[in-house]
């Protein structure tokens, strides 16, 4: 039996983080329709743990019609809300994410992380 070891420690956590931070992605950028739907069943709730932001002229000017861009240019974690402020925010299409948009509701990622555990374990419960 051989075993690996490996010496230094900030090498491990780094690859633990990498890995952690690739599952988060998968999981809170499932678009499926069932997790789509739970988002949307639980809008207020949602809202209710969000920031609300003033967007200014100048931001929506340089987002427009790039929700992802603007979340990542937040918070590189922010990407993988897209879903939960696409539907915080009634924004159907990034068509919808322009002038005329003056303030959205930004989710709370630890939130929509405790939403999506809640989702899984109503989904296997189903099974």
């Amino acid at each position: 039996m051989s075993e690996l070891l490996i010496s230094n420690s900030d090498q491990n956590v780094s690859f633990s983080a990498k890995i952690n931070s690739k599952m988060r992605s998968e999981i809170l950028d499932d678009s499926t329709e069932s997790w789509i739907q739970y988002l949307r069943d639980h809008r207020r709730l949602i809202r209710k743990h969000s920031d609300l932001l003033t967007l200014n002229g100048e931001t929506i000017h340089k987002y427009k019609y790039r929700i992802r861009k603007y979340l990542s240019g937040i918070n590189n974690t922010y990407g993988e809300l897209e879903l939960a402020f696409r539907v915080a925010n009634r924004l159907n299409s990034d068509k919808d994410f322009d002038e005329r948009i003056t303030e959205v509701y930004l989710p709370s990622y630890n939130y929509i992380v405790e939403l999506r555990k809640m989702y899984i374990t109503v989904l296997s419960q189903m099974k």
